[in-house]
């Protein structure tokens, strides 16, 4: 087999100057190539692309097995003792987020992992590696053969079932401790979770866990605080991945939209337009609100139009404004209370949060403000592939964006610094009065 390596920059005006993103494979067919070099990996559409175009040089056991254990190999040599390992069980090839299907069968694509990841702990009997099967979540990505999403769910988790049942399957079945759902939340709403609950209560008695990816919001904040109270009420999960709904601070949030709408209505050249997810959040406070409907509707219409506010317009907008603070903060204390009281621990994915631009920037990021709620919480890389990440670059990221709340030791300082490429200057200037 042939290996490749093709790059491409993400241009992040905010946090660095570029973010290198790698990907390594058997083959690199020409649409790869032309996805991964697409610039501004900015939304959940374009992400989920290029995973499923990357998705195309695995289609044999073999294939399986070198590219898991070239990733164990390259995760070890960057430190990592303790690998995840999350694939797609399925992968569908109808809706809006079709990936490529390949003729593969679930135990050959699962035994092809094994193999690669136990060829490479022979070598390094310290690392340690787990499985973890994947269910996408939208309810129109599904296999064209089933015809909905509910039947292609029965058929996973019945396949499934048949392999962790299979004595033959023991040594692959203990490393699936978890199932994990995952894709894009927008529009996932509580239909959604009532139509995945028979399906994934289904694999309770399996003894593995739930993992899923909730708390992005990607235009309601409220969507994604729901989002996770949903799935722990609903699915009662174990473990919640993203859940930065929970955190941000919703004070912020809100007033950041009425100091960008009072700029525009003040004519100030320099303003980039409302933008959508601000007139979602603005529309959604009518939701809760109906006597502000029109209030709303002025203030949108002015901002749209760059007309002054009068007097009484910017009171009834901070009042509006500050009313759906709370209420978003209400829910944000209601789910973090959940969190703590079903023991369900949060894994925070910092450099696809801010790639998605849902973190404005990184020390805005709420990995900290959550923290110190107390609820169990722990830092991911999300998708290495696409990302260009890694564990220590990670955490480097949330402790360098607000070093004050955390104490570091000189050669953790040091390490840090050597995988933390283009910083932003206060943390140079840090690093340098931490040495």
């Amino acid at each position: 087999a042939r290996v490749s390596e093709v790059g491409a920059t993400i241009v992040d005006d905010e946090l660095m100057p570029s973010i290198h993103v790698k990907y390594s494979s058997l083959h690199t067919p020409n649409e790869l190539r032309i996805a991964l070099e697409r610039q501004g990996l900015r939304d959940m559409k374009s992400y989920l692309d290029v995973l499923g175009v990357t998705k195309k040089v695995l289609g044999t056991r073999e294939a399986h097995r070198t590219a898991t254990y070239a990733m164990a190999k390259r995760a070890f040599e960057q430190r990592t003792r303790w690998l995840d390992v999350r694939f797609t069980l399925f992968r569908p090839d109808s809706g809006s987020t079709a990936e490529a299907s390949n003729t593969i069968a679930m135990n050959e694509a699962l035994w092809g992992m094994h193999d690669g990841l136990r060829e490479f702990k022979a070598e390094e009997p310290g690392f340690r590696y787990f499985l973890t099967p994947g269910i996408r979540k939208e309810r129109n990505s599904f296999r064209r053969d089933f015809g909905d999403k509910a039947r292609d769910l029965a058929d996973q988790v019945a396949q499934l079932r048949a392999f962790m049942q299979n004595p033959n399957n023991r040594g692959v079945a203990r490393k699936i401790q978890f199932v994990d759902t995952f894709g894009n939340e927008t529009g996932f709403g509580i239909d959604d979770f009532d139509l995945f609950r028979p399906f994934l209560s289904a694999l309770s008695d399996l003894r593995i866990g739930l993992r899923s990816h909730h708390g992005e919001h990607f235009g309601h904040l409220e969507d994604g605080i729901n989002s996770m109270r949903w799935a722990m009420e609903r699915w009662n999960v174990n473990q919640i991945e993203h859940g930065i709904a929970a955190g941000i601070n919703t004070v912020d949030r809100m007033h950041t939209i009425r100091d960008h709408i009072l700029a525009l209505c003040n004519g100030e050249a320099t303003q980039k337009p409302l933008q959508k997810y601000e007139v979602d959040e603005l529309r959604r406070i009518e939701i809760h609100h109906p006597k502000l409907r029109p209030v709303i509707d002025t203030v949108i219409s002015k901002a749209e139009k760059k007309e002054s506010l009068s007097i009484s317009d910017i009171m009834a907008l901070d009042f509006a404004i500050s009313e759906h603070a709370a209420y978003m903060y209400e829910l944000q204390r209601s789910v973090v209370a959940g969190l703590k009281d079903r023991n369900v621990s949060v894994t925070m994915l910092p450099t696809s949060n801010r790639a998605l631009a849902e973190v404005a920037r990184m020390r805005k990021h709420p990995f900290i403000s959550l923290g110190q709620t107390g609820i169990r919480l722990g830092l991911g890389t999300d998708n290495v592939t696409v990302l260009g990440t890694n564990m220590l670059r990670e955490v480097a990221k949330v402790m360098l964006a607000r070093p004050k709340d955390f104490a570091m030791s000189g050669a953790l300082t040091m390490a840090l610094a050597s995988e933390t490429s283009n910083p932003e200057n206060e943390v140079n200037l840090y690093l340098k009065q931490g040495a």
